[in-house]
């Protein structure tokens, strides 16, 4: 992809998920799917939770990654309690 964008999230974070949630599936679909840009991830460590969260996440296959991340983002209100 021409533009590469670096985001910086938390697991743990709130308005990191809605953003996942509600904003990203658009993102995906109109940019990183039809090759416009590419999004690296960032861990952005808040908590021991957060950090236990992502050390998951990245023991996963690059493939698997992003799923996983919205996995966690849309079940964030059970893991993080």
């Amino acid at each position: 992809a021409p533009v590469v964008i670096d985001e910086y999230f938390a697991l743990t974070c709130p308005h990191c998920a809605h953003f996942h949630q509600k904003i990203m599936p658009e993102v995906k679909r109109d940019y990183i799917d039809t090759g416009k840009i590419r999004i690296v991830f960032h861990d952005f460590i808040f908590n021991e939770v957060g950090l236990k969260a992502a050390m998951v996440a990245r023991c996963v296959s690059p493939t698997a990654y992003y799923e996983l991340v919205n996995t966690l983002f849309q079940m964030q209100d059970s893991w993080t309690k």
